[in-house]
């Protein structure tokens, strides 16, 4: 059987961990013949020797953005034609083509399965604009697709009751922390200061990971009498989201508490969580997270959103707040900061939570393989239209 797996859209984020742990357990399954299509930009984070675990690999090095929707579907038509495969698993989309083979897609939009007013007040008319245009298109791909993974029950729901899509070619395969980030956390010795605690923010600039409010956030800290803390924030310096960011810390006097980290290879994301003091993830909408499983594994309490995808994912893990309001973040991460039992109570249930709710990678990979077979010999194609 030969599978061609299109990581065409992956660069960054959750996607890009699945990636990276996916492709270290393909040597495991040599009843399949693979073919991959990748990013030059994460091509280069694969481990020595996994792209040995293929038998063909084709690289893109085109820029994120409109020139890739319209390439990128070329590329992969072009990559179709040359492999044959039984079938196309597109690891996350959309993906703006529909192969001949059939087509198995991860579904990771949130913003087309959730309501998205409150995440429009925080963006400019023409960033409303562009992403209505982009979550159309996505909606089509999507709907185009013979079949679908998602990563928890509630978003299967929520996509065949929203979107339509068939429940019965919906899969679940549930997401996790990655081998490669359970290996450098064991080996990892970086400590957490002592002289101050350490938020660990690590989220993408998007608008939905609701970034905005950290500036605010430090200020009622501040206020409330605290003083030695900082937010580390996974944001390049230069990138326009952590100007704004930096321009609202210095108009409320909290610039000191606030560092951009840059973008941090997954290799060494481990470090991060080992050095912190707590994690912190305002978000707006997702579908699911790495970090919950990897704040749960790294032992590190875990303070976020109260809505609904993140009381089923984290239980009693984690300490929650209104992501729309930055006096009850505050009072969040007050609450950590100041008990120590409280901190120690939320790893013990993290640990617990871990166990629960979540895979580990090896279970993971049997999941998507179980899956990837089953369509592969008997699904069907979708009749579209």
């Amino acid at each position: 059987m030969r599978v061609l797996l299109d990581c065409s859209r992956v660069i960054s984020g959750g996607a890009l961990q699945g990636v990276l742990a996916c492709v270290q357990n393909l040597g495991s399954n040599s009843a399949i013949e693979w073919h991959l299509a990748i990013r030059n930009e994460v091509f280069t984070q694969l481990s020595p020797g996994a792209a040995d675990n293929f038998a063909s690999v084709a690289k893109s090095s085109t820029n994120y953005g409109l020139i890739e929707k319209v390439f990128s579907p070329m590329l992969m038509n072009h990559a179709e034609k040359k492999v044959k495969p039984h079938l196309v698993w597109s690891f996350a989309g959309p993906v703006y083509w529909r192969p001949e083979a059939i087509h198995l897609v991860g579904f990771n939009q949130p913003h087309l399965i959730y309501p998205t007013a409150s995440v429009e007040k925080l963006m400019s008319s023409l960033e409303i604009i562009k992403k209505k245009v982009v979550m159309y298109a996505a909606r089509r791909s999507f709907l185009n697709s013979d079949y679908l993974t998602v990563q928890t029950n509630t978003v299967a729901e929520r996509v065949a009751r929203i979107l339509g899509f068939p429940s019965d070619r919906i899969f679940l395969t549930r997401n996790t922390y990655s081998n490669i980030f359970e290996s450098t956390l064991v080996n990892s010795h970086r400590e957490q200061d002592k002289n101050q605690f350490t938020i660990f923010v690590p989220a993408n600039p998007y608008p939905h990971k609701n970034l905005l409010i950290v500036p605010e956030v430090a200020k009622a800290l501040l206020d409330n009498g605290l003083r030695q803390f900082k937010f580390s924030l996974t944001v390049p310096k230069q990138h326009e989201k952590f100007r704004k960011i930096e321009f609202l810390s210095m108009k409320l006097g909290v610039q000191d508490h606030i560092v951009a980290l840059g973008t941090i290879p997954h290799h060494r994301l481990a470090d991060y969580y080992k050095s912190s003091n707590a994690v912190f993830l305002p978000t707006l909408l997702e579908c699911s997270t790495a970090t919950y499983p990897e704040s749960f594994l790294a032992r590190v309490p875990l303070a976020t959103s109260d809505l609904d995808f993140a009381r089923s994912l984290c239980c009693d893990a984690a300490i929650y707040f209104d992501p729309y309001d930055h006096l009850s973040a505050a009072e969040a991460l007050c609450k950590l900061m100041t008990d120590q039992k409280e901190r120690e109570k939320l790893v013990e249930n993290g640990l617990t939570v871990l166990r629960k709710n979540y895979p580990t990678p090896a279970e993971k990979w049997e999941e998507q393989l179980r899956c990837i077979q089953q369509v592969a010999t008997s699904g069907q194609k979708r009749k579209i239209g």
